[in-house]
């Protein structure tokens, strides 16, 4: 591990370069980006958003697109990034969910190297410890994912890791209902927010959901409000045609007022991190139903109670959960949306910006523990010759070559 005590002048004016896949799709981290380009700067931080996958363009909101597509390789990646990604910046880099920093961090030049972590995916205990020597410290959106952290990469110590709480802005103008009509008797509003796919989200898993509520004769509508791959195949699912309506991808009040009307929020996803519509949701007073995946919207959810969990894919739960709901009386049904918003209460926007800017005050006063290797001292590995796409499939070790602990060699085949 190379060690530099180097730091940044200060934190206020810092330099911070924003990197991650996408920033003009809508998701979780994407509204997140959004926050910090309006946040950071009004902390005295200089903030920029480079987006790997976004098409090659230069925003004029500090917002740069690189154009990486899945044929892409690592080679042509590292060749447009040393182009369009200034090098010169000596701030602060922060990677979101931590993609690219085994292949472009020893081009950013930069102070520090900090990671936010907004998710957890399949094999991510795996691929963090390789995470060693590459970072200063990161920032977990949940307490299951900082406990992670720690125990994969020990070169981080506990001050170096912290957990963020994830900021919720609903317009002032947007608010729960006082008095929601009761459950019984009525079709109950069940949303779905995201990417409609079926990796992480399971998209695939709602005709199996639609079949046993259809079969229970639970009155009920199922309402979409996200875009993605898998949308048309969901629409032309005879199961789900006559209860599901897709809102489409929405964004400022139409989002917001979409959200309001919901009774509960469901989620039938493989893996999570703290997802931002839950939230979201849950500040309007809507109820959650989440399933067991050890995320933190699973302690989300148990803030205001663990029966609203069920086992993943086992929708014969969900139905008891509705069903029961169906019975509640308006006070019951009032107590519950009141405990959702109560759970939502610690998601503000200054909470949030209050850790983020300190934990970057504590690393950039804290000695550089994270490798800074020369672009030359990159060896040569035949899967940066490799399409993203392909690589992914047939052999993702790829992305995470080390730079760190290489043979001195000027060339090592894979």
């Amino acid at each position: 591990m190379i060690s530099n005590p180097e730091k940044p002048e200060s934190v206020d004016g810092a330099k911070l370069q924003h990197l991650f896949t996408y920033f003009r799709n809508l998701g979780g981290v994407q509204s997140i980006l959004g926050y910090h380009l309006i946040m950071d700067p009004k902390a005295g931080l200089q903030t920029g958003i480079t987006a790997f996958f976004d098409p090659e363009t230069r925003g004029r909101d500090s917002t740069m697109g690189l154009g990486f597509s899945w044929r892409t390789n690592i080679h042509q990646a590292r060749k447009t990034f040393r182009k369009k990604v200034s090098t010169s910046n000596q701030g602060i880099a922060i990677y979101h969910n931590l993609w690219g920093i085994h292949f472009l961090s020893d081009l950013e030049q930069t102070h520090r190297r900090i990671g936010i972590l907004h998710s957890y995916w399949p094999n991510l205990e795996n691929q963090l410890p390789r995470m060693s020597g590459y970072l200063d410290g990161i920032l977990c959106v949940s307490r299951p994912l900082a406990e992670l952290v720690s125990d994969s990469i020990p070169s981080l110590n506990p001050d170096r890791i912290r957990e963020i709480p994830y900021p919720v802005e609903k317009p002032n103008h947007v608010s729960a209902s006082n008095s929601p009509l009761p459950l019984k008797g009525r079709p109950i509003r069940i949303g779905i927010v995201g990417r409609v796919s079926r990796e992480q989200k399971r998209i695939d898993r709602v005709p199996a959901l639609c079949n046993v509520l259809t079969r229970n004769n639970l009155p009920y509508k199922l309402e979409i409000l996200g875009d993605g791959p898998e949308l048309k195949w969901l629409k032309n699912q005879q199961v789900c045609a006559p209860v599901i309506h897709c809102h489409g991808r929405l964004d400022g009040d139409k989002y917001w007022n979409v959200l309001k009307e919901w009774d509960f929020i469901l989620f039938v996803s493989d893996y999570e991190g703290t997802p931002i519509s839950l939230l979201e949701a849950m500040s309007l007073g809507v109820i959650p139903i989440f399933p067991e995946i050890g995320s933190g919207g699973d302690e989300i959810t148990r803030k205001v109670s663990d029966e609203f969990l069920y086992s993943p894919a086992d929708f014969d739960a969900v139905f008891k959960i509705l069903e029961r709901s169906c019975q509640w009386s308006q006070e019951i049904q009032k107590h519950w949306r009141k405990q959702c918003m109560k759970a939502a209460d610690n998601h503000d926007p200054d909470s949030y910006h209050r850790v983020f800017t300190g934990f970057i005050e504590k690393i950039s006063d804290m000695p550089r523990i994270s490798a800074q290797n020369p672009p030359s001292h990159r060896p040569f590995f035949l899967s940066d010759w490799i399409p993203f796409g392909l690589m992914r499939r047939i052999y993702p070790k790829g992305f995470f070559k080390p730079l760190i602990e290489v043979n001195e060699k000027s060339s090592q085949m894979d």
